[in-house]
């Protein structure tokens, strides 16, 4: 990696590939996941919902969305939405918006196919935007 700084927009990509969430929310999240490893009923919510888009960022960049969002229900997709507009990425909660708007009309598979691939499209065009927001809740946690 070019820098291990957890607000680095910069870090190193091996052909375009996503290099994974910046160390500060490896860290995070790792420490969020063992403490629900050891049964601990103590992870806030704040915790869940760092959680929850991390998960759905990993996705993204891994160009992943259109096959696990056959397990995402809208529901889902709307907490997302409120957690990047709460880290400040209004462009992508409205991304999310409008994909659950088209969505929530029950279209045909390869509809919700096309709508999903779109919405991983606009979202990827914020580049390393969304890992510094997510480190920069992450330290917050922290």
């Amino acid at each position: 990696m070019a820098s291990l700084h957890p607000h680095s927009p910069s870090r190193a990509k091996s052909g375009g590939i996503w290099a994974g969430h910046l160390p500060i929310t490896r860290n995070q999240l790792l420490h969020i996941l063992a403490k629900a490893a050891a049964g601990s009923g103590d992870v806030s919510l704040a915790e869940r919902a760092l959680v929850t888009v991390c998960e759905f960022w990993a996705a993204v960049q891994t160009r992943q969305l259109v096959a696990q969002i056959g397990h995402l229900h809208t529901d889902h997709l709307r907490c997302v939405s409120i957690v990047l507009a709460a880290l400040g990425d209004s462009r992508g909660a409205l991304a999310i918006d409008d994909a659950v708007a088209k969505l929530t009309q029950r279209p045909a598979r390869a509809q919700r196919r096309k709508c999903v691939a779109d919405l991983q499209t606009r979202l990827l065009e914020n580049g390393d935007y969304l890992d510094v927001l997510i480190a920069h809740f992450a330290i917050r946690l922290h």
